[in-house]
């Protein structure tokens, strides 16, 4: 049975923290929730830097909320900071995410690619692969969706071109993806498209410290001739709305299967 296909959960409470206009009616909201979905991955999933408000589950669950108003559904932000698919598998951490979450319907599992080696990508793919398999494991009837990274963490960020480099690895992790089974958000081609459109406005500034994160374009100005200002690979706001119109999308085409 499919996520969709799934029977309403018992009554619970909708996630906490979402932003809606004071007065406006929330669809769905005295329905009993029918979808549970989590987002698993590393840093660039958890996105701690933003408010509440701004992160990925909220941004999902509002565009769900108005895409399904018939349905209710709970969002998971489950992703850990600087986690990789092998280092959740070897600390546990995946283990202790099944034994807190009883219930899941729905996972969008996405982990940038932080090693462009070939060994290093191969334990990726293979730990993106052990990943998908202990979700189905767990949670029989899951749809797991794989996504593919914001952007490769590689020192030609700081004077190059990244895409070279990415492109054609993260091509591999969707042709096992289809090949396995998996539905695929494409984010990196994606992003890169929005790019090429000139849209450029979709990561934070500054370093990846919490304390040296710029979230939006407001000193670009005093730091346009320091590449290292706009290194930083974590999305801002603007781009985890695009992401989640994606997402949205992906289940929208899943919906009508």
């Amino acid at each position: 049975m499919s996520w969709w296909e799934s029977p309403p959960a018992p009554e619970g409470q909708a996630q906490t923290g979402t932003y809606i206009p004071p007065g406006e009616e929330v669809p769905g909201e005295g329905m009993p929730s029918t979808g549970s979905i989590a987002l698993l991955g590393d840093s660039t999933v958890a996105c701690r830097y933003l408010p509440p408000a701004n992160r990925p589950e909220n941004h999902l669950l509002v565009r769900l909320r108005r895409a399904f108003p018939e349905r209710r559904f709970e969002v998971q932000n489950l992703a850990g900071e600087g986690e990789s698919p092998a280092g959740d598998l070897r600390s546990g951490r995946l283990e202790r995410i099944f034994a807190a979450v009883p219930q899941m319907h729905l996972a969008f599992l996405g982990y940038n690619l932080r090693e462009t080696e070939p060994d290093g990508f191969q334990e990726y793919l293979e730990a993106v692969e052990a990943c998908c398999g202990a979700l189905r494991q767990q949670y029989p009837g899951i749809t797991v969706i794989v996504e593919t990274g914001i952007w490769v963490h590689h020192p030609s960020h700081f004077v190059g071109d990244s895409h070279a480099h990415a492109a054609p690895l993260y091509d591999r992790v969707k042709a096992w993806a289809v090949e396995t089974g998996y539905p695929v958000v494409d984010v990196f081609q994606k992003m890169q498209a929005e790019a090429g459109k000139g849209n450029w406005d979709l990561r934070v500034r500054g370093l990846p410290t919490p304390d040296q994160t710029v979230i939006d374009d407001t000193f670009d100005q005093f730091f346009g001739e320091e590449p290292l200002f706009f290194a930083n690979i974590h999305p801002n706001s603007r781009c985890l709305a695009l992401i989640a119109d994606w997402e949205v999308a992906m289940l929208k085409l899943l919906a009508r299967k």
